[in-house]
């Protein structure tokens, strides 16, 4: 079929929008450019394709994506999603590189979710003129100074608010700028950022940095509690020494949380995980908490934080039967001598270390045979009362007959079922045998 002056008709341009949005969906992403010179129905559906969400890992990539964001207004409007995050160590340093970002940026009206992952104070030049009023993701490597406070001033509808966790000008006690994001919901940054940013906020979830050793903890604690004292699940600390007045502070303001984790920091070689009083002090605290379910408290050494000391098993289990019984709600913990291992409540006061982790069934397989854990056959009825798989409880049962007459073979086919065991305080599941 031809139109009065003869020109054929495209049959791609016949189709209707939710045709075309198939066809584009069956297609590769790196096809899409060229997809959008068939027709122009389908190029601004591919530029809506392209450009909603962009993550770019190198200075040359933002310096190109942002002159086209710049100049093309199509484009620009399509964006739901910006990030740019990438090692700045050969990040340029002209000022044309920073106005060309804030140009972009001022063109992209429509972004919900805006990250701006790398640890250069300048890029908070980009801020100064941007208004984004969709905004409601921000993630950025930047301080709370004055253009900061300007920037949030002018999105009051954020949700999810993360700074520098590394406050290099803190500002004075007795001079805190005004912050208004009323609808702030998950905030991640410096100790000294939380009192200026929550004062209208109601979080659900904070996780907070103390940069020096005895930095104190008064003023987050108390704004959190301020402000946030019915609505907040979940809180994560990270500060130097082992934290006993800030879970003190924590289990007197903030009674109520649902998760806590408690990261605690060491300078040194030798970090001692195990000691008594601390332990003991940690237990006491722990009896403040009212609905605390899952609680991780590690210890991890500055100069190498990824090494990892051999869980002491024996001295986790005691602890955790003792942290079990003052703090009943709990029923999720990993504690300061087992730093991988997550223990699980699973019936009373009797925990078990998660059989899916590596090296835990051994330690079970080890506590059965010597006759040590309490209550076996009350944790066997209630998982098997909760997975009702028919060899299930077959399984353990034998489990422990064998224990008790047998040393332990890493190849045992009833060792490995209990592997299959997946713990937690959401669920309780068991990989079925394929029968």
């Amino acid at each position: 079929m031809a139109p009065e002056n003869g020109s054929p008709i495209s049959p791609i341009g016949s189709l209707a929008p939710e045709t075309l949005e198939e066809i584009i969906a069956f297609t590769p992403p790196e096809s899409h450019l060229a997809l959008g010179l068939v027709s122009k129905g389908l190029y601004s559906l591919c530029v809506r394709s392209v450009y909603s969400e962009i993550a770019l890992r190198s200075p040359a990539a933002v310096v190109k994506c942002c002159r086209t964001l710049a100049n093309n207004l199509l484009a620009a409007s399509m964006v739901k999603s910006f990030e740019i995050s990438y090692t700045p160590f050969a990040a340029p340093t002209l000022s044309s590189f920073y106005s060309l970002i804030g140009k972009a940026l001022q063109q992209i009206t429509n972004v919900h979710h805006l990250v701006l992952l790398v640890p250069d104070s300048n890029y908070i030049s980009v801020l100064t003129r941007c208004s984004l009023p969709r905004l409601r993701h921000f993630e950025c490597c930047l301080s709370l100074d004055d253009t900061m406070v300007s920037f949030l001033n002018r999105h009051l509808q954020i949700r999810y608010l993360q700074l520098g966790t590394h406050e290099k000008t803190p500002h004075p006690h007795t001079g805190h700028p005004i912050v208004m994001l009323p609808k702030l919901e998950y905030f991640i940054g410096n100790s000294s950022c939380v009192a200026p940013l929550i004062q209208r906020a109601s979080l659900r979830a904070a996780f907070i940095t103390w940069d020096a050793v005895g930095e104190p903890t008064e003023e987050s604690i108390a704004a959190l509690e301020r402000s946030s004292t019915d609505t907040l699940n979940v809180l994560s600390c990270r500060r130097h020494g082992w934290n006993l007045d800030l879970l003190d502070r924590i289990s007197t303001h903030l009674p109520h949380i649902y998760a806590l984790s408690l990261t605690n920091l060491f300078v040194t070689d030798v970090v001692l995980t195990h000691e008594p009083e601390h332990l003991e002090a940690i237990g006491q605290y722990l009896a403040r908490f009212t609905s605390l379910q899952r609680l991780t408290i590690t210890c991890v050494n500055v100069w190498n934080p990824d090494e990892q000391s051999p869980p002491q098993m024996d001295e986790a289990f005691d602890t955790i039967t003792a942290w079990g019984a003052v703090c009943p709600s709990l029923v999720e913990c990993t504690l300061p001598q087992s730093n991988a291992v997550k223990w699980v409540r699973v019936c009373d006061n009797l925990w078990l270390p998660d059989p899916a982790q590596p090296g835990n069934t051994r330690w079970i397989w080890g506590m059965l045979r010597a006759h040590k854990y309490p209550g076996w056959d009350r944790i066997v009825d209630t998982l098997r009362a909760r997975v009702p798989l028919k060899d299930f409880h077959r399984r353990l049962v034998r489990l422990r007959s064998k224990a008790l007459l047998h040393e332990y073979e890493t190849d045992d086919e009833d060792a490995a079922g209990v592997a299959g065991i997946r713990l937690g305080g959401a669920g309780w599941r068991v990989d079925e045998d394929d029968e």
